[in-house]
């Protein structure tokens, strides 16, 4: 199956190397206002509401250089990049035995920018 970039960075979201990631209360409000910004590249619709959410605009914030205010968001953000280059890296190996070459420049490209 061909997956462009957003479609990677959305399975990695969902990878088991992020379990242990929480969705406080607080944090909503805070991922909300950055899902909000002018920077933020891939729209998001609607709120977050799920663990899911909170790391797909944890990772898209940071790599569109957003401000993170947030300290206890700093602080998932450096969990979330912990595992994302192993996630990223076998997406990578995964999508290069693929014959989609689409995936596996998108997936490339995700490995580089994480």
């Amino acid at each position: 199956k061909i997956y462009s970039l957003i479609g990677l960075i959305k399975i990695m979201t969902t990878s088991y190397e992020f379990q242990d990631i929480i969705l406080r209360q607080g944090d909503k409000k805070s991922l909300n206002l950055l899902t909000k910004g002018e920077k933020f590249r891939f729209k998001f619709k609607g709120k977050v509401k799920t663990i899911y959410d909170k790391i797909y605009v944890l990772i898209l914030s940071t790599l569109g250089c957003i401000n993170i205010p947030d300290y206890s968001l700093q602080q998932d953000v450096a969990k979330i990049f912990k595992s994302a280059e192993r996630v990223a890296r076998f997406l990578m190996e995964f999508s290069s035995k693929s014959r989609f070459l689409i995936t596996s420049v998108n997936s490339i490209t995700l490995l580089k920018c994480v």
